[in-house]
């Protein structure tokens, strides 16, 4: 019988590097076509992995097989679980010299978190840990049976107010709600480009229709905001594609059918159609979306006063949070830098 392990030169002492044979692990139960294929396609961003050769020819087949053995149900929950696994793995072959399954372990997950992860929120912390809990249940399970009465784990505290989404956290939102077979499909594109493209709350999503879109001559959109806190907002970059697309599902409907984004009155039915996006995960939070776009815009250096205008309402609280949260912090000569501009 083939071994299972491809075994390489040893490297640092006792560590050597290892990977699994395709075909050595497989999945309880056969994946969905779609999922195999974006599981067989799929490519990590920078801050995931480096695009090098090794990773490329090495790392990302292990990946990919560990991933495959966990058997998830959709692509998108197959796209996050391939983020974290690959961002492990290539700490793991940096810093344990193996790719070998067993490095999925309670212990090494804690580990990967404190050293590699310590700029990313609390909320990529716990959903890294669970994600690689579930990988590793499946692909190492001795190490979870081992560990039920051993070391406590590392316990990685919840932020006491609303986070921002990671890109990777947006990335994941924008391909939930562009999957196909919604009824209102506009309405599923508008809950989330709404309130992370223009920083709409529930209710003035909900109210919000195709008049309210206006392109300006440089191709950027700009939402009309209803309510009583009627304003312009910009469309972030990022989101404007989506907006275009809610833009073109509502005019495809047949004549005489709702001019709105998100169809009934209630002002909590956006919030609903965010909360029930199918990403494989809890549902999004318009608080945590309220937050992103306000990080999206300090981030880019939006002056406040411009930034106060646009939310509708601002509180000092959030501001602080926030750039807590960030790390705005500015060195003494980087203020004085920027002060010059009085």
């Amino acid at each position: 019988m083939a071994d299972l392990w491809q075994r390489c030169s040893q490297r640092r002492g006792v560590f050597r590097r290892e990977r699994v044979v395709t075909g050595a692990l497989t999945p309880a139960q056969p994946l969905k076509p779609e999922v195999a294929e974006l599981i067989r396609t799929w490519k990590p961003g920078k801050e995931t992995a480096p695009d090098t050769p090794f990773v490329r020819e090495r790392i990302l087949p292990v990946v990919r097989e560990l991933v495959t053995a966990a058997a998830p149900e959709t692509p998108i929950t197959a796209w996050r679980l391939l983020r974290y696994v690959a961002k492990m793995m290539v700490w793991a072959d940096e810093t344990i010299g193996s790719l070998s399954p067993t490095v999925i372990n309670p212990r090494n997950i804690d580990a990967f978190i404190v050293a590699a992860c310590k700029h990313e929120s609390f909320a990529w912390k716990h959903a890294a840990i669970t994600t690689l809990n579930r990988v590793g249940r499946v692909v190492n399970p001795k190490a979870w049976e081992a560990q039920a009465s051993g070391d406590k784990r590392l316990s990685v505290p919840t932020a006491p107010y609303s986070l921002p989404y990671s890109i990777d956290d947006e990335d994941l939102i924008e391909m939930a709600c562009r999957l196909p077979g919604s009824r209102n499909p506009a309405g599923r594109l508008w809950s989330v480009a709404g309130p992370l493209g223009a920083g709409l709350r529930s209710f003035e999503t909900t109210l919000a229709e195709v008049g309210d879109i206006h392109e300006r001559a440089d191709g950027r959109l700009v939402v009309e905001v209803r309510g009583h806190q009627s304003r312009l907002v910009p469309v972030r970059l990022r989101w404007t594609d989506v907006v275009r697309q809610a833009v073109a599902c509502v005019r495809s409907r047949p004549v005489r059918s709702s001019n709105k984004f998100i169809l009934g009155s209630n002002p909590a039915t956006a919030g609903v159609a965010a909360r029930n996006l199918p990403l494989g995960w809890e549902g999004i939070s318009l608080s945590r979306t309220r937050a992103t776009w306000l990080a999206a815009h300090l981030i880019a250096g939006t002056s406040l006063p411009a930034l106060k205008m646009l939310a509708g309402s601002l509180s000092e609280n959030t501001l602080h949070r926030l750039c807590s949260g960030l790390d705005l912090r500015l060195t003494a000569e980087e203020a004085v830098t920027e002060g010059m501009g009085a």
